[in-house]
């Protein structure tokens, strides 16, 4: 009888460090599930899967305002310009010729009239003629983009 008390004990023993031991690993699994993994978004790998939407340095013309162009000519458009170069040292040029850059850009804006901007794709133009117009002016491939920070035409 003593005997099968001590294997009662022993097996009662086994039982129990077993189910501790499957509470334990379910909790470490669920510790992992729920707080370990890292989403998206979240430190390191969300750094490796960034994706740049510039590949150049930027440039910030600034906000100008002019006039529109015929019948329009009482219309105002408001811009804030933001050019995304080549390189830096296309942006070390840029900040010595402001003045010529903006001026620029200022012809291109009063050429156009309300009906040119509302258009389809009349934005997207805009932006692709101030961008010829710039490169022209610099002589080389300086701008890659041009973006429109903020459009107003009032």
């Amino acid at each position: 009888m003593e005997l099968k008390g001590k294997k009662n004990a022993g097996l009662s023993l086994v039982v129990v460090v077993v189910l501790v031991s499957v509470v334990l690993l379910a909790a470490a699994g669920s510790y992992y599930w729920f707080f370990g993994r890292k989403e998206p978004g979240d430190g390191e790998a969300a750094s490796k899967k960034e994706i740049s939407l510039v590949d150049g340095p930027l440039y910030e013309v600034g906000e100008l305002v002019t006039n529109l162009a015929g019948e329009d000519s009482r219309r105002l458009i408001k811009v804030e310009i933001v050019l995304e170069l080549a390189d830096e040292k296309t942006a070390r040029r840029l900040e010595n010729q402001d003045a010529p850059v903006r001026n620029q850009i200022l012809a291109v804006l009063r050429s156009k009239t309300a009906a040119d901007l509302e258009a389809q794709g009349g934005i997207e133009v805009l932006a692709v003629e101030i961008k010829a117009e710039l490169n022209e002016l610099l002589g080389t491939e300086a701008v890659r983009r041009v973006y429109f920070t903020q459009l107003v035409v009032d």
